[in-house]
């Protein structure tokens, strides 16, 4: 029997739970759960809502405290134990999560915060989406940036066109929307938004788009909005279910006629 996208996030939570006292490789985790690093890293913050190195430190930070509480383990000891390289570095950390120091928490246990491991399930109805397969040509392009990440994006991506609309009134609206990922998409909370053209201007620097494979599908809308949207339903309910791995290359959108194609890179 197949396992699916859901069963294969438990796993990840499950052999994150087995080595939270270890040092865990991104890289075998994904060739754990069968799926490649691209996909989890993009998918895992949409459907827990915190990447993995959020989720990987509060898992730890609440397991510490419950050593400290139970247990008679001194706090360096347990710093070492969760993979701080010292005493400091995981006081401050601790403090920040739980709002306490690790040496008070069995004066103020109540201060204490807990994150329980993570379980998934598959929703019971699944959005149909309209697709096809297509081989993106290399392209040159030319435009402006925003540094932003998951959590910020659906503000910083309609802000940037807002100041480009402000500071060249004279120039068309741009012909796409670019998510570059800094770390070949092995990061979800670092990455540039760009606003790209056809043709140059200015002396706006030049992106370069390598030929790639596609899935291509179709907003009826250029509102930021409604594109996040039906891209957030692609990505909820289609991709985890269907057979295609995301690849490094950047997310595109190209906007034309009232419409935007999404195109999505894939293996």
């Amino acid at each position: 029997m197949a396992i699916d996208f859901y069963d294969r996030l438990n796993l990840l939570t499950s052999y994150i739970e087995q080595h939270l006292d270890d040092e865990i490789d991104y890289a075998q985790l994904a060739h754990f759960t069968g799926l490649s690093l691209g996909t989890l890293r993009r998918l895992f913050p949409l459907f827990s809502g915190m990447n993995f190195s959020e989720y990987l430190r509060k898992r730890r930070l609440s397991l510490a405290a419950k050593d400290l509480v139970q247990g008679d383990l001194r706090v360096i000891d347990v710093a070492m134990k969760y993979g701080y390289t010292s005493q400091a570095a995981f006081s401050r950390a601790f403090y920040k999560y739980h709002q306490v120091w690790p040496t008070k928490v069995k004066q103020q246990p109540s201060h204490l915060k807990f994150c329980p491991k993570l379980t998934f399930s598959q929703p019971k109805v699944s959005k149909e989406i309209s697709y096809e397969i297509i081989t993106l040509d290399a392209m040159e392009l030319y435009g402006l940036h925003t540094q932003t990440d998951d959590l910020h994006i659906s503000n910083d991506a309609p802000r940037l066109y807002e100041k480009i609309a402000l500071d060249y009134p004279e120039l068309p609206d741009p012909d796409y929307g670019l998510v570059a990922y800094e770390d070949g998409r092995d990061s979800c909370d670092n990455y540039n938004y760009w606003a790209l053209w056809r043709e140059p201007y200015y002396d706006f620097p030049t992106y370069e788009i390598a030929a790639s494979r596609r899935l291509k599908f179709n907003v009826k809308s250029q509102d930021a909005i409604e594109i996040q949207r039906v891209t957030r339903d692609f990505y909820e309910n289609f991709l985890p279910v269907c057979d295609y791995s995301l690849s490094p290359a950047p997310d595109l959108e190209y906007y034309h006629d009232g419409v935007t194609e999404v195109l999505v890179p894939i293996e």
